[in-house]
């Protein structure tokens, strides 16, 4: 065990180490270069990202991604602000609610097939929320109706750290139905993908801190995901997308449009559950198994085999950590019928092909947990997570592209399967 000056030691190499200097000296400059491109198109100016990296070409990859996307953002933001948009009243007699409750909207931040997203303001205690809203054309289809409250009920059923808590339902003053919840804002893990794989193109990538950030919030969303199936919910859309990594480290897992119960839940013992359930069976027989991100979606899925098992979960977080470790997917065409033939038939990249030095423990993961067969696959989300961190605590930091060790240990756990 080390002592407490050991440690001491180790914290001090740490914060000397000049890999974290030029690591810290590089966060800086994309900053100030950013900054500078802000304050042109205040002014006028059109600074492109080539412009700005005259002097700093190892960092253009960078600066030219981060720069749409903030070009997008003003486009969108511009284009919202001209929106006339009604401000919802909460229903008074909602009994889910409980009081009269205002709310403002602000504007628009997201929008889907079922719903629209408006960021908003609680006019009481003065915070800001996320309202989802059913969309206008979709108020007199009962059944579409029915489908965006199981979401909100389904979600609003799991209380976890890692799911957006539903604050309450009710209906605008248009008779559109809709939930609230905290506003959450950050980046999507997705984007967190592609600025870590942009930056980092040599073979050690798998040792920066900024990896081992990225597992961190993988193991944290196959957390999320085992309480959901402990308490008899799929989520059936997990994609580096539909996560959302928090300004303070918090890891959210959105968009439940898609969960459905699973048939072991299937003895209610209250009332509620009761009704939940009845709206929950008769929404997944309007639901496609089809329905999904098709490369996130496991073969038994694109087969209409199974439609109602945690391993499907299981293989899209599969997918979701081949991602986060090439920063691709492990199957990417553009033609729907080639993609889903790959997919049945396990015609995955190799992850080391993909991403040169990709460490070969964490590629044994991701294809254990693609399996075509659904059995072969880890049992739940939660041994998915513990091999992963097992993984990190031996492995991350050192050469583990050929570590016997972790052979041995993945050895072991399919004996013990």
């Amino acid at each position: 065990m080390n002592s407490p000056s050991d440690d001491s030691s180790v914290s001090e190499r740490s914060i000397l180490d000049p890999s974290t200097i030029r690591r810290a000296q590089r966060d800086e400059r994309i900053e100030e270069l950013l900054d500078r491109w802000e304050i042109a198109r205040e002014r006028g100016v059109d600074l492109s990202a080539d412009m700005l990296c005259v002097n700093d070409p190892e960092l253009l990859p960078i600066i030219r991604a981060r720069v749409e996307k903030l070009a997008r953002l003003e486009t969108y933001l511009r284009d919202s602000a001209r929106e006339n948009l009604p401000d919802p009243i909460l229903d008074d007699d909602d009994p889910t609610l409980g009081v009269a409750w205002g709310v403002r909207l602000i504007r628009l931040i997201a929008e889907g097939g079922l719903g629209r997203v408006y960021l908003a303001k609680d006019l009481q205690i003065e915070r800001l929320l996320a309202v989802k809203f059913l969309r206008p054309e979709r108020r007199h289809d009962p059944e579409q109706v029915e489908r965006f409250l199981v979401e909100a009920q389904i979600t609003g059923a799991l209380g976890h750290p890692g799911i957006v808590p539903i604050l309450g339902i009710g209906t605008s003053h248009d008779n559109l139905p809709f939930y609230v919840m905290p506003l959450i804002e950050g980046p999507s893990l997705a984007d967190a993908i592609d600025d870590f794989h942009l930056a980092h193109t040599d073979e050690s990538y798998y040792r920066h801190a900024d990896f081992r950030r990225l597992l961190n919030s993988f193991i944290t969303v196959c957390q999320t995901i085992a309480y959901a199936h402990r308490h008899k919910v799929l989520h059936r859309d997990i994609k580096p997308q539909n996560v959302i990594l928090g300004s303070f480290g918090e890891t959210i897992l959105i968009d439940w449009g898609l969960a459905t119960l699973l048939p072991q839940s299937q003895t209610p013992s209250t009332e509620s559950e009761k009704r939940l359930l009845a709206s929950t069976l008769r929404v997944r027989r309007r639901i496609s198994a089809k329905e999904g991100t098709l490369p996130y979606m496991s073969p038994e899925l694109h087969l209409g085999l199974e439609d109602h098992h945690p391993s499907s979960d299981v293989y899209a977080l599969g997918v979701t950590l081949f991602r986060i470790m090439t920063g691709v997917l492990p199957i990417d065409v553009d033609h729907r019928d080639e993609l889903v033939h790959r997919i049945i038939a396990g015609e995955y990249r190799v992850a080391s092909d993909a991403k040169p030095g990709c460490p070969a423990p964490l590629a044994a993961i991701a294809s254990q947990a693609m399996s075509i067969s659904a059995s072969e696959r880890f049992k739940s989300a939660a041994e998915l997570a513990q091999a992963v961190s097992d993984c990190m605590d031996a492995h991350c930091g050192d050469d583990s592209r050929n570590d016997s060790g972790f052979w041995s240990f993945l050895k072991r756990r399919r004996h013990e399967r």
